[in-house]
């Protein structure tokens, strides 16, 4: 009886791991909710930086080429890095024919004051029909 109960619990913790080992579903993109008005590639001369958004939901830094994941609707764009190296970054932004303006914003800290001003900056987007095909 003692080694039929040893097989039983045995058995028993066998089955369990190899349930918790099953495969994990994947959430579906967030793409439905992005703004489409933001998607391609954008960037700026001054510092030779810029973003590529995916319709996925994923992106490239140009500046720091590093990928993220982000969303953007309702003016508000929050780009999350995948490899966690930089800080998540949160901006508001606007689109107007082939400019993208983005707005950083800041948190502020626990007396609710910011170190410093928000930054805007201006992108171009690439690819479009006006780039030199006059």
């Amino acid at each position: 009886m003692k080694k039929f109960l040893i097989c039983f619990l045995c058995m028993f913790l066998i089955a369990g791991c190899l349930c918790a080992c099953g495969k994990k579903e994947e959430e579906p993109a967030e793409s439905i909710a992005n703004d489409s008005a933001i998607l391609g590639t954008w960037t700026e001369d001054y510092w030779d930086s810029g973003y590529t958004f995916n319709a996925d939901g994923t992106g490239r830094d140009i500046f720091w080429g590093q990928d993220f994941t982000y969303t953007a609707q309702d003016g508000q764009l929050q780009i999350t890095y995948v490899e966690g190296l930089w800080a998540d970054k949160g901006f508001t932004y606007s689109v107007s024919g082939n400019t993208l303006t983005l707005t950083e914003v800041l948190v502020p800290d626990e007396n609710g004051e910011t170190a410093e001003e928000p930054g805007t900056w201006d992108y171009t987007k690439q690819g479009t029909e006006e780039e030199g095909n006059d």
